[in-house]
């Protein structure tokens, strides 16, 4: 028979080179959604969530962050309760830059 012989393998996981948030999973959603995010360098940090006309529905996160990659879970509720089937959309907000993305919520 055939010998195979590997050696050792290393691999290193650094923390990510620039900010970035992931699309919102599972998109459409039901009920909530997972979202997920990096952070490049120590920063003060905000995940929100607004609605079609820009107002603000919750705040999902905010403070500062230690360089990594998180993720957080909205559960498709405001205040009040389960928010309307609709288009929402993650703001995610660090130091100089926003990024945007969208999730549908469907009933």
């Amino acid at each position: 028979g055939a010998q195979s012989i590997f050696g050792p393998v290393g691999a290193t996981a650094g923390a990510p080179r620039e900010f970035q948030l992931s699309g919102a999973w599972p998109n459409p959603s039901r009920a909530g959604v997972t979202i997920g995010f990096e952070v490049a360098k120590r920063a003060d940090v905000s995940i929100s969530l607004l609605d079609i006309a820009g107002r603000e529905v919750r705040l999902l996160a905010s403070g500062e962050r230690a360089p990594g990659r998180y993720t957080l879970t909205w559960d498709g509720r405001d205040d009040r309760g389960a928010v309307p089937a609709g288009v929402y959309f993650v703001r995610y907000t660090v130091p100089g830059r926003s990024y945007v993305s969208r999730v549908a919520i469907v009933r």
